[in-house]
């Protein structure tokens, strides 16, 4: 299902429009409060942290709680923190297509680091769940 709208893809010689993906039906929040305080500071001081003092001469992205799409068919995975080189940071965040990461919007890219903070409260953390759903692969 697509949205009409394209971006452009440059492959040697040929530009070529792709269409993207509609994510209109796609949850991209849920209001779902963190595990506690602590844990949301932690989350906050490692990406504030990263982006107030790494300066990698390439553009990065740096995200706290935010959910990681790797295909419309598939479930999103919401790391602590995910840091994702050599890609644009997206700009309109009110954009619904912004507002989550979207593989398809950097150029196929997963991230290249997660980070999932240990809670005390029991149950299933996300760690466990892509095991168990290998949503990885």
């Amino acid at each position: 299902m697509m949205d009409g709208s394209t971006s452009t893809h440059t492959g040697g010689d040929l530009e070529e429009e792709i269409p993207r993906p509609d994510v209109s039906n796609l949850i991209t929040e849920d209001d779902v409060p963190l595990a506690n305080r602590f844990s949301e500071k932690q989350m906050r001081l490692l990406t504030e942290s990263i982006h107030a003092s790494w300066h990698p001469g390439f553009p990065f992205v740096a995200m706290a709680n935010v959910g990681v799409y790797v295909a419309l068919n598939r479930p999103a995975i919401v790391p602590d923190v995910l840091v994702t080189t050599h890609v644009e940071p997206l700009q309109d965040l009110m954009n619904k297509e912004h507002r989550a990461y979207f593989s398809w919007m950097f150029d196929g890219k997963v991230p290249d680091v997660v980070i999932e903070i240990v809670s005390n409260t029991k149950g299933v953390n996300w760690m466990q769940s892509c095991a168990i759903t290998s949503t990885w692969e």
